[in-house]
């Protein structure tokens, strides 16, 4: 069966229904709602009849705006897994933060080989996870 949904940005209307998605997904709730204020175009959801059933969110890089940091993208497993719903959520993403004028986004790390996989199957390259320890 075909799921419907339409992926836009968080608004009032369903800025506490993604909130909720995101605090159940990635204990990011209270990061989506202050990163809606401060960068409302990089906060985005997918919206199935009033149900939000995906979201993404991020923020300009504090040191260099011409990188975006993708912070949180989650997807009900319930009703939208593995329908598209991620793809189209970072699509959006992508696309907004190009109109901000960046070149570069960001993801933080994942200890999730699913997750690592998504991000490979579109295009985002792995550069390092390290620890550098100070010369004494």
């Amino acid at each position: 069966m075909d799921l419907n949904y339409t992926t836009t940005l968080v608004d009032l209307n369903t800025l506490y229904r993604a909130k909720a998605l995101a605090e159940e997904y990635l204990d990011g709730g209270q990061e989506i709602e202050e990163l809606s204020k401060k960068f409302p175009t990089l906060c985005i959801n997918s919206v199935s009849d009033t149900n939000v059933i995906g979201v993404c969110y991020g923020s300009i890089n504090k040191t260099n705006n011409k990188k975006v940091e993708l912070q949180g993208i989650a997807v009900d497993m319930r009703t939208g897994w593995s329908k598209g719903i991620g793809t189209q959520l970072i699509s959006k993403f992508e696309e907004e933060a190009k109109k901000l004028g960046a070149t570069t986004v960001g993801v933080g790390s994942s200890d999730d080989f699913n997750t690592e996989r998504f991000y490979i199957k579109r295009r985002y390259t792995v550069e390092s996870i390290r620890l550098e320890f100070d010369e004494k």
